[in-house]
């Protein structure tokens, strides 16, 4: 059954978001000039619209009823309800005494809720981190894509889908990053970030095969150029 209610705030919550990363974009990278206001004060007004365009999903997200979502059932409210006096003897007593066990990284999200009493915490940096590395991705292709389509498509196809799935959707959007940074090559920041992603979910593994096809092909490189320099030694050194 469809509530219209929540279909209009959904809606009105990705029509303002879209709206603010829009004219941040502009203001950001298209150098869009606003009337009365210096290239200094624009910038901060980009970044301020910009950090408004993520909270506000991620504030939906920490408001919603407890209803919805399956991981919430599953992993929220049973570390919330009988976790509550955990939280004082450390991160690593309340990781090692959860009535329902999870990964450490998503258990770190719960135990930070769980040191302010409030759930909306946990549910607000969990929204986060899903929403803030696919942004950071799409940024970085800006020249080739549009920044608010692909944010827009994000939040018609996999936003729903995040309250039920968060621990996965965690790891694939840092896993997309990550692979960006494999593609270019970066592995200073690819490595961390594969790892961070695994804290939250075990599917992070399946990025290995990127890893293992990546320096694969770098290593059979290496080989087939050294092959190629033995023999072009041994044929001009029998001469």
């Amino acid at each position: 059954m469809i509530h219209i209610q929540s279909v209009i705030i959904y809606l009105a919550v990705f029509s303002v978001s879209i709206f603010l990363l829009y004219f941040s974009q502009c203001i950001l990278y298209k150098y869009r000039k606003v009337k009365g206001i210096n290239n200094y004060n624009r910038r901060i007004l980009g970044y301020f619209c910009l950090g408004l365009s993520i909270t506000i999903p991620c504030l939906l997200a920490a408001l919603r009823s407890m209803n919805v979502g399956d991981d919430v059932d599953a992993y929220i409210e049973p570390n919330f309800i009988f976790s509550s006096g955990l939280t004082d003897n450390g991160f690593i007593y309340f990781f090692e005494n959860m009535p329902k066990e999870t990964e450490f990284g998503f258990s770190f999200l719960l135990y930070i809720g769980n040191l302010f009493k409030s759930v909306g915490v946990s549910l607000f940096l969990i929204q986060l981190l899903i929403i803030l590395p696919v942004y950071i991705v799409l940024n970085k292709y800006r020249y080739c894509l549009s920044v608010t389509l692909g944010m827009a498509t994000f939040y018609f196809l996999c936003y729903n889908f995040s309250f039920s799935g968060m621990r996965g959707s965690i790891a694939m959007s840092l896993l997309l990053l990550d692979f960006y940074y494999l593609q270019h090559h970066d592995y200073k920041r690819a490595i961390p970030l594969f790892l961070f992603a695994a804290l939250f979910h075990n599917s992070a593994i399946l990025m290995m095969v990127f890893y293992i096809n990546d320096i694969g092909f770098k290593v059979f490189q290496i080989m087939g150029r050294n092959i190629c320099d033995l023999c072009f030694y041994i044929v001009f050194d029998s001469r």
